[in-house]
């Protein structure tokens, strides 16, 4: 079963050539062979500087690795897809299989017998193996009867009570099952809406999505087979990242902040005031790449500045 992503949002859907001179050498002359064996030496020592060219040509290539930010953020996008694909597949998986437990639930409590075994009809499987051994005889018995026609013996197979019955419970077995699915993902957006109000307190119901710039992305995601939650976290990828880095760093200011009555008092000669581990380290957090000298600087003046303001 398709799930209609409009109803469940409660929203309407919007050769370069390169040439290369050649240049001939003109052939030494017989008579000239000590020219011509200078002029060879001299090749020899004018082709070391075309090494070098060579080399130094080579050397702007490696300066590359400013893509690395665009590499890691696509690495992530597509580790996002591989798990919200995988996800996906187990959802299907599992919906078909519960599915299939309440339709043979269903037949296991209707209380049909198969007359050709004996035995109580309990699966899906076993009801279509009786009805297509029924239909086989009952085809077979009438076809035998001069004059009766394929459309006279379909009637009579239908108007018989064991496949009224049987067709009925078919039926409600179907409508019983459809009903599961539509609760199951009925709770399983439910949840997906609740991790992303822990996210976003501001998304109270499913409709509060149509309201985010992003939602054109997510919803297309969604169509995709994208859960709601999976297809959020990546339509606003940029927004969350820069959120829980904003969050980080305040959280390292309140730190340090917090933390001035720990501070060490400077020496007598007006020495540096030692960094605690604790903010050094949120430092590093904040900015992998400052050195030591650097956080110690930062974090001396910051000091100094906050004991003026005291």
């Amino acid at each position: 079963m398709e799930i209609n992503y409009g109803a469940v949002f409660d929203v309407e859907v919007p050769e370069t050539t390169t040439g290369a001179e050649e240049t001939e050498a003109a052939e030494p002359s017989e008579n000239d062979t000590t020219t011509a064996a200078a002029q060879g030496a001299e090749e020899q020592e004018a082709a070391a500087p075309a090494v070098e060219e060579t080399e130094e040509s080579e050397q702007p290539q490696t300066e590359a690795p400013e893509q690395e930010p665009k590499t890691d953020r696509d690495a992530q996008f597509a580790a996002a897809r591989r798990k919200a694909e995988a996800e996906r597949d187990a959802a299907i998986a599992q919906a078909k299989e519960d599915a299939q437990k309440q339709v043979d639930e269903f037949f296991k409590n209707s209380g049909l017998m198969n007359p050709y075994t004996g035995q109580p009809i309990t699966t899906r499987a076993e009801y279509e193996a009786y009805r297509e051994r029924f239909e086989a005889d009952q085809k077979a018995k009438l076809m035998e009867k001069a004059g009766i026609t394929q459309e006279e013996f379909q009637a009579f197979v239908q108007g018989l009570p064991e496949v009224r019955a049987a067709r009925q419970a078919k039926a409600e077995a179907e409508a019983a099952a459809r009903q599961a699915r539509e609760q199951e993902a009925k709770a399983r957006v439910d949840e997906q809406l609740r991790q992303i109000q822990a996210i976003d307190p501001t998304v109270k119901e499913l409709g509060d999505l149509a309201k985010l710039d992003t939602y054109p992305k997510l919803y297309d995601m969604v169509k995709r087979g994208y859960s709601i939650l999976d297809a959020y976290r990546l339509a606003n990828y940029d927004t969350l990242t820069q959120r829980a880095a904003e969050a980080s760093r305040k959280a390292a200011i309140n730190s340090v902040q917090s933390k001035q009555h720990l501070k060490a008092t400077e020496s007598r000669g007006g020495g540096a005031i030692p960094v605690p581990d604790s903010v050094l380290e949120e430092y590093r957090a904040l900015n992998p790449g400052a050195t030591k000298e650097e956080i110690q600087k930062h974090y001396q003046s910051y000091m100094k500045n906050s004991r003026k303001e005291q």
